[in-house]
């Protein structure tokens, strides 16, 4: 990996059948394969720290239901006084 004052430059091989699909893109839409490369890999790791995030939401919920179902059951009553 190589470093200049903002950016890091990576080298990697691809398949054939996905390099073919990149530089037709890369065609289609007057972008640079880097260009394609950022947006991807930008877009799989914000699916990830979403992914990430929904299952610790997910898990907190779990955790803490018979908690909150006990406050509601409480609660329910405060009305009727």
């Amino acid at each position: 990996m190589k470093t200049t004052k903002d950016k890091d430059r990576f080298s990697f091989f691809l398949q054939k059948d996905l390099s073919e699909k990149i530089y037709k893109l890369s065609r289609q839409t007057s972008k640079s394969i880097s260009n394609i490369a950022r947006e991807a890999l930008t877009q799989y790791l914000q699916n990830i720290e979403k992914a990430r995030i929904e299952k610790e939401l997910d898990e907190g919920y779990k955790a803490n239901y018979n908690y909150f179902a006990k406050q509601q059951d409480i609660w329910k009553y405060a009305d009727s006084e």
